[in-house]
């Protein structure tokens, strides 16, 4: 695990917070792997959580999968511009609800075995502790729930990592 400053996840916060007003004109490659991971999933009859939702771009598609979806991200300005910008349309406002949630996903703000469908795209690789992440999706999740999780891998995506360095 690669030893991170005490104070990363308020410095990814707030830079998410400051781009969500930019941000889908940037995110086409993380749409287009949400948009595959949707393609996966089941609709399922229960409660849906959407780690790391962003914009909220893809948590409107997610939420005609599920009777209800808890749409999660840490940055809080991204929640803000995802409320505003994603609202729903009758129909599926008297069929589907959304609730915004600021959370972390290393710290699931969830009840144990609460949850059907858990899906993140793009968003567990800023997490410190893996193991801790996976874990906590297990934590809230039922038994025989269904998870999509993409996740950027070591080496995938080495300019992010090379920008990182370049900043600290």
């Amino acid at each position: 695990m690669i030893s991170l400053p005490a104070n990363y996840k308020t410095r990814i916060a707030k830079q998410f917070s400051r781009a969500a007003h930019t941000y889908n004109t940037a995110a086409d490659v993380q749409l287009d792997i949400a948009f595959d991971g949707l393609n996966l999933l089941p609709n399922i009859n229960g409660l849906g959580l959407d780690i790391g939702c962003g914009t909220g771009r893809i948590s409107q598609q997610l939420a005609k999968k599920c009777n209800k979806l808890f749409a999660m991200d840490l940055a809080f300005g991204m929640l803000e511009y995802a409320q505003k910008n994603n609202a729903t349309d009758d129909d599926l406002a008297r069929r589907q609800f959304i609730h915004w949630l600021q959370g972390d996903a290393e710290h699931l703000p969830l009840s144990n075995e609460s949850i059907d469908l858990v899906f993140s795209s793009m968003a567990l690789q800023w997490c410190k502790d893996e193991t801790k992440v996976l874990s906590e999706i297990s934590r809230v999740m039922k038994p025989k729930a269904t998870a999509i999780l993409a996740i950027m891998c070591a080496g995938s995506f080495y300019e992010l990592n090379d920008s990182w360095l370049e900043i600290d």
